[in-house]
């Protein structure tokens, strides 16, 4: 699981069928803006291309 150190919230993971490992990760920011001195709130994602880059090769050597 991601750093809880900063989270509050909503935390969430994003799969692909085929794909191993969790190609969206994000949630709830609002400890990590106090951390930095910032008064608002804030929720962001991040999106693994490298995960998805490597399953859209995959699955363009497939037969059908």
């Amino acid at each position: 699981m991601n750093d809880t150190s900063y989270y509050n919230g909503i935390v969430f993971q994003g799969y692909v069928l085929g794909v191993p490992t969790e190609v969206l990760s994000g949630g709830q920011y609002d400890k990590l803006m106090r951390k930095l001195g910032k008064s608002g709130n804030a929720v962001g994602f991040a999106v693994s291309v490298d995960a998805l880059g490597s399953f859209a090769k995959e699955a363009s050597n497939a037969d059908a």
